[in-house]
């Protein structure tokens, strides 16, 4: 007759899968969470490079027109839908009538990036990334700001 397990050592291997399956699953979300975040990066890069061009205009200009409204045609940007890449779908400056400010919006390709959170971890169909800009100093001072949970941004940017 087999000597039977005594009860404490099977409460004991379960309770250790449990928590090695618990492990295990938020070892995944933070993974994806990492993943996300790097995709992201890219917006950042994308509009690194347009605030640069937009600088340029600002310097060259003394500034940021008040009154027209302008969008990237206005400031020798490609159409908006020319402006992305592989996680980033488009990339809009904007700068509204009697306004000066200009924004830079970057919108997230949730086909290649799915499963974005805002900060109370509803999904979201359109994400994006907005750079606030306003001229002051002579030079354009920006402010970072996303409807992405802030663990997707650096920390320079605020999510909700």
């Amino acid at each position: 007759m087999k000597p039977k397990t005594p009860a404490i050592f099977k409460n004991v291997f379960i309770i250790s899968i449990v928590v090695i399956a618990g492990l295990a699953w938020t070892f995944k979300i933070t993974y994806e969470s990492y993943l996300s975040r790097k995709k992201i990066h890219e917006g950042f890069l994308i509009i690194t490079a347009i605030q640069n061009r937009l600088e340029g205009y600002a310097d060259e200009n003394s500034g940021i027109p008040y009154y027209p409204k302008l969008d990237n045609e206005s400031f020798g940007l490609p159409n908006p839908f020319k402006i992305n890449g592989t996680y980033i779908n488009q990339v809009t400056a904007l700068k509204p009538q009697n306004s000066s400010e200009i924004s830079l919006i970057a919108t997230v390709n949730t086909i290649e990036v799915p499963n974005l959170e805002n900060g109370d971890d509803h999904p979201l169909s359109s994400p994006h990334i907005r750079f606030t800009g306003r001229y002051a100093h002579g030079g354009i001072i920006w402010q970072c700001s996303s409807d992405l949970a802030q663990r997707y941004l650096p920390d320079n940017c605020h999510g909700t």
